[in-house]
């Protein structure tokens, strides 16, 4: 399941924004767990790395959608951003906050399928990641998505698979930099 923030102040572009998504949904089998805010402020306020997709907004009350980015962006650094706006020339700025593309006012379904692909492909290659652990005995390929957690002792790194658990020698520093793009977090 791919979950997708709309950040969207319209109500009918939100609207018109989710029905995309569910034709979308449809035609490509995908799913997509969608929640709507209706300003920048709403939705950074209380943030939990959780959106795979952020379809935003610019011109908005309370926080516009380029301070929102870089707000969102100093806490997720993973989350993919489609900047949606009728403010054009504010859209290069985007790349400022790493954005995947934008669109411009009204936008039409076949506009939106080609961003949302795009977004989609860059999603899953982060969720498809493979790893390659070096243990005492042998070589093991692991995907990134088996990952529950991973722990460090004394230099040794335990990878939490679920069902069963992997302990390697390494660093946690250098997994961290491995997995930045994978929707893994540090913590203390």
């Amino acid at each position: 399941m791919i979950h997708v923030a709309i950040v969207e102040d319209d109500p009918e572009d939100t609207k018109m924004l989710r029905s995309y998504l569910e034709e979308f949904e449809r035609e490509a089998d995908e799913r997509f767990s969608v929640a709507e805010f209706t300003d920048g402020l709403a939705f950074i306020g209380d943030y939990r790395s959780k959106y795979d997709l952020v379809l935003m907004d610019i011109d908005m009350p309370h926080l516009n959608g380029l301070t929102a980015a870089k707000k969102l962006r100093k806490v997720d650094e993973n989350a993919v951003i489609i900047f949606v706006t009728n403010m054009a020339q504010y859209a290069i700025r985007g790349y400022e906050v790493d954005a995947l593309d934008f669109l411009v006012k009204p936008v039409t379904q076949p506009q939106l399928y080609s961003k949302l692909r795009k977004a989609l492909r860059k999603i899953k290659n982060a969720q498809n990641k493979k790893l390659f652990l070096c243990t005492d005995e042998s070589v093991r390929c692991i995907s990134v998505r088996d990952i529950r957690y991973i722990e460090v002792r004394e230099h040794l790194l335990t990878y939490h698979l679920g069902g069963e658990d992997i302990t390697v020698r390494g660093q946690m520093d250098k997994v961290e930099s491995e997995l930045a793009d994978c929707h893994f977090y540090r913590i203390y």
